[in-house]
């Protein structure tokens, strides 16, 4: 979800993005059967609709630098922890493999942050590319790296981008949701983040709920998962199970 936010805001914010990305879906909708001036049309209005849509992520004036560092950063982490490993978590995919790719995959295709991936960020390109159309899975071949292996890279993108970030910016959204506030506002690791809430974001609100209640029995039967996420950041947000949010 924060790599939605990282996609949706560079996709929409800038009108180099805006009309290719627009003329794009328009083509892909109407595919061969349209003439010039449909095309033309179509992509004018899903331009007009679109880009007045930052607010479904966040993204407005305040938040920009902060979404647009965020993403430079975690895509930074992200080409460190995959110069060792084939994926997220070792050699064989995971659940966040699929996740993940997919929302940077989509920023891959787009102008803007298309062109800081491919010049900072060629393993993380590889790896989402390849999730496209992944190999089917051999019996006995793939493994998990243990934490310890893990650790030295993946930790500091936990650290940042989910405790210090996203998980953050749930919890807020979920205060401001239930005490019926316009407004959400938390302090990130990357300033100050203010944003109208709406639709939107009711969605999240019922995910960090069902993220709570995940944690809550896995943690139960692991130390070692609460001990990864209290450093990270992550378990006073998945942890906070009393809260009424």
């Amino acid at each position: 979800e924060w790599g939605n936010k990282w996609m949706f805001h560079y996709r929409w914010r800038r009108p180099i993005d805006q009309h290719i990305v627009a003329f794009r879906l328009a083509a892909e909708m109407l595919g061969n059967n349209s003439d010039e001036d449909t095309l033309v049309s179509m992509s004018d209005m899903i331009r007009a609709r679109m880009s007045g849509r930052g607010f479904a992520v966040g993204s407005n004036d305040i938040t920009a630098p902060m979404i647009e560092q965020s993403f430079i950063d975690g895509i930074s982490q992200l080409e460190t922890h995959l110069q060792a490993r084939k994926y997220l978590l070792g050699s064989k995919p995971c659940f966040g493999d699929f996740g993940l790719a997919a929302q940077i995959y989509q920023a891959l295709i787009d102008p803007s942050a298309g062109a800081l991936l491919r010049n900072q960020a060629p393993r993380v390109v590889e790896w989402c590319v390849s999730l496209l159309h992944p190999s089917p899975p051999v019996p006995g071949e793939g493994k998990w790296e243990s934490w310890e292996e893990l650790a030295p890279t993946l930790e500091p993108f936990l650290k940042d981008q989910v405790g210090g970030a996203f998980l953050l910016w749930m919890e807020a959204n979920s205060e401001a949701i239930t005490t019926n506030k316009k407004e959400c506002s938390v302090t990130l690791a990357y300033g100050e983040w203010k944003n109208k809430v709406g639709g939107p974001q009711k969605y999240q609100h019922k995910s960090l709920k069902v993220l709570r209640g995940k944690y809550e029995r896995a943690a139960a039967e692991n130390a070692k998962l609460v001990d990864i996420m209290t450093r990270t950041g992550c378990h006073k947000v998945l942890g906070n199970t009393a809260s009424k949010l």
